[in-house]
C-alpha cells in the first residue's frame, strides 16, 4: 500500500535504491576493482556495447533484470572510472575527428576537423537561404 505522505514516499524509495547499490558494492569488495580506494565509488560497464540500460536505472528493476545488467559491470572510484572512460574515448575518437575536439583536445588536426565542420555547416546554411 502507498504511503500517504510523499516524502516518506520518497525517502522510503531513495533508501530502498541505495540498499541495493550498496549491497551490489559489497558483493564485488566494497572498494575499486582497480586500486582498491573506498572513495567516490561507481558502477561501470566492463563493455559499453552490452549496456541495456543506464547504471542509474539498474537498482530500481527486478532482481533478475538487475542480475543480467549487472554481470556486464564492475566497481571503479571515480579516478579510474575516469581513467578508464578517456582511454574508451582514445580508440573511439582518434586525433582529426570533430568528437575529438569536442571533448576537448585543440591539436592541429582536431581544430582543422573542426573548422571543416563548421565550413560545411555555414554552407549549408546558405544554401538553406
Amino acid at each position: 500500500m502507498p504511503y500517504k505522505d510523499k516524502d516518506k514516499q520518497r525517502k522510503y524509495q531513495a533508501e530502498w535504491l541505495r540498499a541495493n547499490r550498496n549491497a551490489f558494492i559489497e558483493s564485488r569488495g566494497g572498494c575499486c576493482e582497480k586500486c582498491k580506494s573506498v572513495d567516490r565509488l561507481e558502477i561501470d560497464h566492463i563493455d559499453g556495447s552490452l549496456k541495456t540500460m543506464n547504471p542509474t536505472r539498474i537498482w530500481s528493476r527486478a532482481p533478475e533484470i538487475r542480475a543480467k545488467e549487472l554481470a556486464n559491470c564492475q566497481v571503479l572510484c571515480y579516478r579510474c572510472h575516469k581513467q578508464k572512460t578517456i582511454e574508451e574515448r582514445e580508440i573511439d575518437n582518434p586525433h582529426g575527428v570533430y568528437a575529438k575536439y569536442k571533448d576537448g583536445c585543440r591539436c592541429t588536426e582536431c581544430r582543422a576537423a573542426n573548422a571543416e565542420r563548421s565550413r560545411v555547416a555555414r554552407a549549408r546554411r546558405k544554401n538553406d537561404k
